[in-house]
């Protein structure tokens, strides 16, 4: 790497670019005394400064301090004390080229002083999270459970109670192997469509240095190994974690996310897949994941067979989508956990990195690119696909909010963007939109993540107060009776088949039995007549 080409990089304010490339250059550098490697080194200051690591910034400078080269001293200890001010400060401006972007977003990083901090959390999300966990593991053995007297049932007109017995035994051991295989099986289903990469740490510094420094901090608080970690070149913006235990965990992450977002936003989308570790809903999630996986894996199966088929194909697409049908609503088994432990791996980010803002800003951007990768008419891509539930965000109710920020960033009012928030937030569609979500809603998230921020004392990103304040003034009958006048519209088509097929069945009961009763009536009759016949001797 060049300097012309970290410079390149500064003048276009990639600055996470830069570090990248300064970090490269300095490393393979022989000569820590040529000019060209301390000018590097002060790019990398500029660089870290930009970024909001003025801590990073700080240890480079100190190491000028006693270099014979006075002008190098002078600018070391210049350096030192307005990054030192800024850092006591707890501000990290940054100059908005967009008005409008700039009317919405009060700050940059914005971030807390130190990491590791402590949140109040909501007692009722916590409790959500542990039924909605219980509630998932007992799903799952419920499945397996009914499969299996299914299949006693085929043998065995009458359950008894040692047929019963054994198959609540047999609903153990299967459930115990499949957790135990249940990463294997996510592993061995990903390797089908994405091609994974494993990184090291210093891999990931050279890109997103305040990442590591999340990671490590984590795992040496909580005495744990570092999660394996890997990289699928995939322009989709996903991250997810999978595994059983908290010593072989997986962290994965797209190239695509690595280009979207800066360091600290980085670092925050590692820090909530390490909540997952913290409240172990990662090893919940993996295990009732793992049968939906396998049913995704056969639909990308017969998808590539039909491709190919020269008989039967249309036949086969139709098999494929019927089983697609299937991933989908197996989905919706792990929906109350993904939902409740998205809110607590959301407060982790903020506890781990000290910066919200940041998460707030990951989510945006998330959302953005997520629109730029669901073009109408476009087949969705297998990674979004294969990891709705595992990932950070649900791609399909992104779209909306993601769409906003397409319109703010292209110029337009910020009212648009907070349409969208007051909608998420108060419409009772959206209700209705997130019982079908993955995850939180990104408004109500950021609603959550901007509480924190408040918490911290710190500059949210976005003027929620306001958002809500106006919120109030909405007229909430109103609002209900549209949704449930909307609401029987849509289903009216299905209500009218299920009302259909409930009366046919009521009438054809009401004739059965009519007819029944002339056919009894008629016999009786018959009988009176023949009883009162003169007997013929």
């Amino acid at each position: 790497m060049s300097l012309k080409a970290a410079k390149e990089a500064l003048l276009r304010k990639h600055y996470t670019e830069a570090i990248a490339i300064l970090l490269e250059y300095c490393q393979d550098a022989t000569d820590r005394n040529a000019q060209e490697y301390i000018q590097a080194q002060m790019w990398l200051v500029s660089a870290y400064q930009r970024t909001g690591r003025a801590d990073k910034a700080i240890a480079i400078c100190e190491e000028f301090q006693d270099s014979d080269d006075p002008q190098l001293q002078q600018w070391s200890r210049k350096s030192l004390g307005t990054l030192r001010a800024l850092l006591d400060r707890d501000d990290d401006d940054r100059i908005k080229s967009n008005p409008d972007v700039a009317s919405v977003i009060k700050s940059k990083p914005n971030r807390y002083r130190k990491s590791n901090v402590t949140l109040a959390l909501a007692p009722k999300l916590q409790l959500y999270y542990v039924l909605a966990a219980i509630a998932t593991v007992l799903i799952v053995l419920g499945i397996i459970l009914g499969k299996l007297l299914w299949l006693i049932g085929l043998v065995e007109l009458n359950l008894t109670a040692p047929w019963l017995t054994c198959a609540i035994t047999l609903t153990v051991l299967i459930s115990t192997v499949l957790f135990f295989m249940s990463p294997w099986i996510v592993e061995t289903a990903q390797k089908q469509y994405n091609r994974t990469q494993w990184i090291t740490l210093d891999d990931l510094d050279v890109i997103a240095p305040e990442a590591v420094v999340a990671i490590e901090k984590f795992c040496e608080l909580r005495n744990i190994d570092i999660p394996r970690l890997g990289l699928i070149e995939d322009n989709s913006p996903v991250a997810f974690i999978y595994g059983i235990l908290p010593n072989s965990t997986r962290i994965v992450i797209s190239r695509g996310l690595l280009q979207l977002l800066d360091d600290d936003e980085i670092a925050a989308i590692y820090a909530h897949q390490l909540g997952h570790i913290q409240n172990w809903s990662f090893s919940i999630i993996t295990f009732a994941s793992a049968l939906p996986q396998l049913v995704y894996l056969l639909h990308v199966w017969l998808s590539r067979v039909s491709f190919r088929a020269k008989r039967a194909k249309n036949t086969l697409r139709i098999v494929a989508g019927f089983v697609n049908v299937i991933y989908n609503l197996s989905n919706y088994i792990l929906l109350p956990i993904t939902r409740t432990s998205g809110y607590l791996c959301d407060r982790l980010a903020a506890e781990i990195t000290g910066n919200p803002n940041a998460m707030t800003r990951a989510l945006t951007k998330i959302a953005r690119g997520l629109v730029s990768q669901n073009q109408v008419g476009q087949p969705t891509s297998r990674l979004l696909e294969s990891t709705r539930v595992l990932g950070t965000c649900d791609y399909k109710t992104a779209i909306p909010i993601g769409m906003a920020f397409e319109i703010l960033y292209s110029g337009q009012s910020e009212y648009n963007l907070y349409k969208v928030f007051l909608w998420e937030l108060f419409n009772p569609w959206a209700n209705w939109l997130e019982w079908h979500s993955t995850h939180p809603l990104i408004s109500r998230r950021i609603k959550q993540l901007t509480n924190y921020a408040n918490q911290l004392g710190l500059t949210s990103e976005y003027d929620f107060p306001l958002i809500l304040s106006e919120g109030k003034s909405l007229n909430k009958i109103k609002l209900s009776k549209n949704f449930s006048r909307d609401l029987l519209i849509q289903t009216a088509p299905y209500t009218g088949l299920l009302i259909g097929f409930l009366l046919s069945q009521v009438f054809y009961w009401l004739y059965n039995n009519s007819a029944a009763a002339q056919s009894q009536h008629h016999r009786f009759g018959l009988r009176h007549y023949v009883s009162r016949q003169p007997k013929i001797s």
